[in-house]
């Protein structure tokens, strides 16, 4: 007998077929049946009426992580169907966080939300998981490591590039967050201390992610005068690394060098 049995849905499976009205049926969490007649008894039976059951989207940038303290059923993203969400974007991770920098890590976060305490964050990745399994989430989680949170950790908010020694300490950071099951590194360029970091910087640290077949979340310097020479700075990181990379906002912004439409 199954658990569940949802009768009558628009079954969109994901692969790029057709939807087709049929349907589904679930034991101990799997779908073990999906045709357009499943003819077995169920615990439970739902009519779905012709609403559409597909596999749960993925927000492939959010910044939920900064919510989660907060609001951790995450309802605003399920209720529009999203059951897993990429968190750590444009260089803003709830980890690493180490004891000399902690309030100057906790104050960045709390930039983009009001939510961030300094019992929030993480010296580690295994140590943010298990903040995030005793929260209870609602939504599957995938994490990048954010160049902001290693910058800070590794150099607070000094000016320049690195010593040999610091970028030994971002590329520790990072290398374990790589282990631990972040799925690359995200950049935030418009942002301090993003903003500080040179393109060699951003290289070194972009091949390192490169060795862990991660990839490169770029919120680029800007996307307004110098839109095109930032994308050319992310494409030259991305060459000289070897990694995948993602603009995470293609967007121009401002109207200079762009005649009216209409006078």
């Amino acid at each position: 007998m199954l658990d569940m049995l949802i009768k009558n849905a628009r079954i969109a499976d994901g692969t790029g077929n057709p939807w087709f009205l049929g349907d589904i049926g679930i034991s101990r969490e799997y779908i073990v049946a999906m045709d357009r007649h499943v003819d077995e008894s169920a615990h439970l039976t739902i009519n779905a009426d012709g609403r559409v059951a597909s596999p749960g989207f993925i927000d492939i940038h959010s910044h939920d992580g900064l919510s989660f303290p907060e609001n951790p059923d995450n309802l605003a993203k399920l209720s529009q169907g999203v059951t897993t969400v990429v968190v750590g974007n444009c260089g803003f991770s709830m980890y690493p966080i180490v004891p000399e920098t902690k309030s100057l890590s906790t104050a960045y976060l709390a930039s983009l939300s009001k939510y961030v305490t300094e019992g929030d964050v993480a010296p580690s990745i295994s140590h943010y998981s298990t903040l995030l399994e005793a929260k209870g989430l609602t939504t599957n989680v995938a994490s990048l490591v954010g160049h902001g949170a290693i910058r800070i950790a590794a150099m607070g908010y000094d000016l320049g590039p690195p010593s040999r020694e610091r970028m030994s300490k971002m590329k520790w950071f990072l290398g374990e967050a790589m282990e631990g099951g972040a799925f690359g590194l995200s950049i935030g360029l418009i942002y301090a201390p993003g903003s500080f970091a040179d393109t060699a910087e951003l290289r070194e640290l972009a091949k390192t992610v490169g060795e862990y077949g991660g990839f490169l979340a770029a919120h680029i310097r800007t996307y307004g005068t110098c839109l095109l020479e930032s994308i050319q700075e992310l494409l030259q990181i991305l060459r000289k690394a070897k990694v995948p990379g993602q603009v995470s906002h293609l967007e121009a912004v401002g109207l200079i060098g762009i005649e009216p439409l209409f006078s």
